[in-house]
């Protein structure tokens, strides 16, 4: 019995530190909001994936993990602000060296939105 008490500790172990390691390992996407507006939703459409986030207070930020893409591309985002006006954009997705990869959007004061891929 103590035998078995250990094994299932053991895997239990393994598990959550497999699940650990591959949150941190995956590509996220972050959004911060630097202006005075609330976002209602951020869509990021990646080559063979969807994610969404929102709502995000002024000031404040989402961040939300992704599976790595199954092939390469682009991306396009979109952001619906509280007041319902848009904005959008894009650019090129890599498969490789997707581990690890955060697509950061920065929505700045005036409105306009900064991208940056470490990774």
């Amino acid at each position: 019995m103590k035998k078995l008490l250990i094994a299932l500790v053991g895997v239990l172990v393994v598990v959550a530190a497999a699940v650990v390691l591959g949150r941190a390992m995956a590509p996220t996407v972050e959004v911060r909001n630097h202006s005075d507006r609330s976002i209602r939703d951020f869509v990021v459409e990646l080559p063979t994936s969807r994610v969404s986030i929102g709502p995000i207070a002024p000031g404040g930020a989402g961040r939300v993990f992704f599976t790595p893409q199954a092939e390469g591309g682009s991306y396009r985002y979109r952001v619906t602000f509280g007041d319902g006006e848009t904005a959008s954009g894009g650019a090129d997705y890599a498969k490789d060296g997707q581990w690890f990869r955060t697509l950061r959007f920065t929505v700045r004061a005036d409105g306009s939105i900064d991208r940056e891929s470490d990774g």
